[in-house]
């Protein structure tokens, strides 16, 4: 530049109403920070209680699972139980038949050779 500008009043109050609207913007955006800032505490508290009723919740499922599968089971071997003694008993049966049997074919091929 060969020769030299220098500011006018009317550059001066254009600068000055620039900075001012400037300032109010910050000072607007300043405000919103701050709401948003309070908004999003406000959504940590909620999603906090949020997921504190979720686990709690889950908890009372788990724990409501947990005694219908215990009351199944304890169904399911009660009436398994009566199966069980009556296959130990035909077992025990079995046994002393099939010893009966030995010994009554001991006998009968005793009788046959001495007939």
């Amino acid at each position: 530049m060969t020769g030299k500008n220098f500011a006018t009043k009317s550059d001066i109050k254009r600068l000055e109403k620039a900075i001012m609207a400037n300032r109010e913007a910050i000072e607007g955006n300043r405000e919103a920070i701050v709401g948003n800032s309070q908004e999003i505490k406000s959504l940590r508290q909620e999603f906090s209680a949020f997921k504190w009723e979720v686990d709690k919740k889950f908890q009372d499922i788990k724990e409501e699972l947990g005694a219908m599968i215990t009351k199944f089971k304890d169904e399911i071997l009660s009436h398994i139980d009566p199966v069980m003694k009556e296959l130990a008993a035909a077992r025990e049966e079995r046994a002393i038949l099939g010893h009966q049997v030995d010994d009554h074919e001991k006998r009968i091929s005793h009788l046959e050779t001495v007939v």
